[in-house]
């Protein structure tokens, strides 16, 4: 999100704060947050203004993030969840974390982000044209 508002113009001192719950899938498992930064950039360039447009856009992200990295929640590319609500454990537990470097997560989601960025570029581009 950080990425496409500074490229488009739309930076914000906010969206850093805003996104910063979005990792580990909303700290559950859900959604990568790569995927839902890419949702929220696109609604913060077109969500007041055009929001059938931004329905739109946010479609096509979700499917090319999806096809690019072969899922959208963080438990299926990352293949663990990197923090269970249902135990009360965070995904700032020292178990957690080990687990998550072990596994190679910091390279899979560096990918998630970078191909989230691009994937987000080329749509609006696209739009440009």
């Amino acid at each position: 999100m950080l990425a496409v508002s500074k490229a488009t113009g739309q930076d914000c001192p906010c969206v850093p704060h805003i996104a910063s719950g979005l990792q580990g899938g909303l700290g559950v498992g859900e959604v990568c947050g790569a995927a839902s930064g890419g949702v929220l950039a696109i609604g913060l360039l077109y969500g007041e203004k055009q929001p059938e447009l931004a329905n739109q856009l946010s479609r096509e992200f979700v499917r090319a993030f999806e096809e690019k990295n072969g899922a959208v929640r963080c438990i299926d590319l990352v293949g663990f969840n990197m923090g269970d609500a249902s135990t009360g454990e965070d995904i700032g537990s020292v178990k957690d974390l080990m687990l998550f470097f072990a596994r190679g997560g910091k390279r899979i989601c560096d990918t998630a982000v970078s191909s989230a960025v691009e994937i987000l570029l080329d749509l609006l581009e696209k739009r440009e044209s």
